[in-house]
């Protein structure tokens, strides 16, 4: 998260240096992002980005933190309204994110988070994961409906969150309909649910 001296800085120019980053980002993959593509859009000195930001990571963090914030407090209010199950709540989560992906007008950003999640936060049970401990924060109420230890239950999220991610990622990249993406993740929860049948 971004180091004292931007937070100390205005609301209006957080919020240009922030409003760059959403159309970079939605622009182009992390990797493609650099220091000098930011600076010049928010206008600001070289400088003053590493006074602001620890690296291009750590502001890009700080960018979607807005976005993860809402998406948390979405499936936290699935949670506390739904009684679902574990696999339907997950399906309810992965409507949800599929929806926002095809008709959010940020659905490029979303969609290059995803990616970002998938090819460099490799581990999601780990607790110190900026991103993903709220969810698990609220998956883990599931956990007593498995019989697993703690650790077991650890590799069964981060299997689930693989499996999450990877189909998730596919619907995008294969341009699959809404109803496609939803019936393909479906599919893949049942085999995990149901598991396979062995001749």
């Amino acid at each position: 998260m971004p180091n004292n001296t931007f937070n100390n800085i205005s609301k209006e120019k957080q919020n240009r240096i922030l409003e760059s980053g959403k159309i970079l980002f939605s622009k182009h993959f992390f990797e493609n992002v650099d220091v000098k593509m930011i600076v010049e859009k928010s206008k600001i000195p070289r400088g003053s980005f590493y006074a602001y930001f620890v690296n291009i990571e750590d502001y890009y963090l700080t960018v979607i933190k807005s976005l993860q914030n809402m998406r948390i407090q979405s499936i936290r209010n699935i949670s506390k309204e739904e009684e679902l199950d574990f696999f339907s709540f997950l399906t309810k989560i992965f409507t949800n994110d599929i929806k926002e992906s095809l008709y959010n007008n940020q659905r490029l950003l979303i969609q290059h988070n995803f990616r970002y999640m998938l090819t460099h936060k490799l581990g999601y049970h780990n607790q110190s994961d900026e991103l993903q401990r709220p969810i698990f924060e609220v998956l883990n109420k599931y956990k007593d409906n498995f019989q697993m230890n703690k650790e077991d239950w650890s590799d069964f999220l981060e299997f689930i969150m693989n499996i999450y991610l990877m189909t998730y990622m596919k619907s995008i990249q294969q341009k699959y309909s809404y109803d496609q993406s939803i019936k393909l993740f479906s599919s893949r929860i049942n085999i995990l649910k149901e598991g396979v049948d062995i001749k």
